[in-house]
């Protein structure tokens, strides 16, 4: 529960004085967690400009407290509710959440990893370096919001609106993005309609190495089908010799196990960006 002390300090003395005291004991974590500050006996209170870094928020309820301004850098939000608290210009670790309106929004993480963004109003939010590693968003409105250099993975954007927003370096992967709209995705001065090709197109245009790759893949890979039973391993490794001769780069697809549908689609995939391919089809079924 909250350290008493510091709770009473803050509800009767305010925020000036609550912000002089943090800045003459910056040894001082201050603990809030469990906190019910949306309670009848609360009631108006005002944490606009608050400073509440590295604080203790663990399940501190804050529904519909102004937070405007109020920093949370390295605080512990885990649990905590912020369900329509006005956190406009405010900082949830390293993230600035400027113009955010967290409506309807529950945040269970300082880093918002795992946060439930369900239908939150994140229009022109300022999100950059935001990690939202497994967070739902389900119908969130992120239009003209700056995600860049943002980490989205496993992330829960189903239903969810994406128009004008900035992705320059976002990090994308296993996405869902059912239903969700997407439109003139910026990076730089390109525009997108899909956060998984801005990311592609970001690593081709700045990473050279991927360049590299892809240059591989488009004209020096060679896929090689076979079973890679004993006797027919030494021909299809020899093929593969023959091959790194020839500077081309085989790749080898065992189909000694049953065929299935996600088999066929990868080497459907691999087919389609193989500069041509070798089947072995001896003693086929």
């Amino acid at each position: 529960m909250s350290n008493p002390d510091h709770l009473r300090f803050l509800l009767e003395s305010g925020v000036t004085r609550w912000n002089e005291w943090r800045a003459s004991t910056p040894e001082i974590r201050p603990d809030l967690s469990g906190a019910a500050l949306d309670q009848q006996d609360f009631a108006g209170i005002n944490l606009a400009n608050a400073d509440l870094s590295f604080a203790s928020l663990r399940g501190t309820s804050l529904r519909h407290s102004n937070l405007s301004g109020a920093s949370f850098s390295m605080a512990n939000l885990t649990g905590s509710d912020l369900t329509c608290a006005n956190v406009i210009s405010g900082f949830l670790k390293f993230v600035d959440l400027t113009d955010a309106n967290l409506s309807e929004t529950i945040l269970e993480d300082a880093h918002l990893m795992s946060a439930t963004l369900n239908r939150a109003m994140l229009f022109k939010t300022n999100l950059k370096l935001a990690n939202l590693v497994y967070a739902k968003a389900i119908g969130a409105i992120f239009n003209q919001a700056d995600l860049t250099g943002s980490v989205l993975i496993e992330t829960d954007l189903t239903d969810a609106s994406m128009v004008d927003c900035y992705v320059y370096g976002i990090a994308a992967w296993n996405v869902v993005l059912k239903g969700a709209t997407q439109s003139n995705l910026r990076i730089g001065s390109i525009q997108v309609d899909s956060i998984e090709l801005a990311q592609f197109l970001y690593l081709l245009l700045h990473n050279e190495k991927v360049r590299h790759v892809i240059e591989i893949i488009t004209s020096k890979v060679v896929l090689i089908l076979g079973r890679f039973t004993p006797d027919r391993k030494v021909v299809l490794d020899a093929i593969r010799d023959e091959l790194r001769k020839r500077e081309y780069v085989p790749v080898l697809f065992d189909f000694e196990k049953p065929g299935s549908k996600s088999t066929v689609e990868t080497v459907s995939i691999l087919a389609h960006m193989a500069r041509f391919v070798i089947a072995d089809l001896t003693d086929a079924r």
